[in-house]
């Protein structure tokens, strides 16, 4: 295969994931960063434990920026269910710190378990909304 079509099929699959994951994390509030961490292991192949690292910490920035938008987005259309800055605070305080602490473990810990950990989470998370 020539470099210009591996150049375009790497070009409709950064569009196309990008934008689904904006769609799903809009429409559920959570889930993008699935479709951008299976992306970027089709995209961004590097091997060994700082690529598993590099794909995580790129999805996490990406989320951030997606959840962002979505919150605007939430709280535009809903105005009478907006949170006040108390309310916020804590779910947000305590969340920094968990993001800190994580970002410590993802540094520390084997790959495979870090591969494992975010398997179990996603099966909980989806057996709870499908109940």
């Amino acid at each position: 295969m020539s470099k210009s079509k591996k150049k375009g099929k790497k070009a409709i699959l950064t569009l196309f994931s990008g934008a689904a994951a904006g769609v799903v994390n809009g429409f559920l509030g959570a889930g993008g960063g699935i479709i951008l961490l299976w992306a970027l292991g089709k995209l961004n192949p590097q091997k060994g434990d700082e690529g598993v690292r590099n794909n995580f910490a790129i999805t996490v920035a990406t989320v951030l920026l997606l959840c962002t938008v979505s919150a605007v987005s939430y709280s535009h259309h809903s105005p009478e269910q907006e949170m006040g800055i108390a309310e916020l605070c804590t779910f947000i305080i305590p969340g920094m710190a968990g993001g800190i602490f994580g970002a410590y473990l993802t540094d520390k810990l084997n790959t495979r378990i870090l591969k494992a950990t975010f398997c179990a989470l996603m099966i909980i998370a989806g057996v709870n909304m499908a109940f």
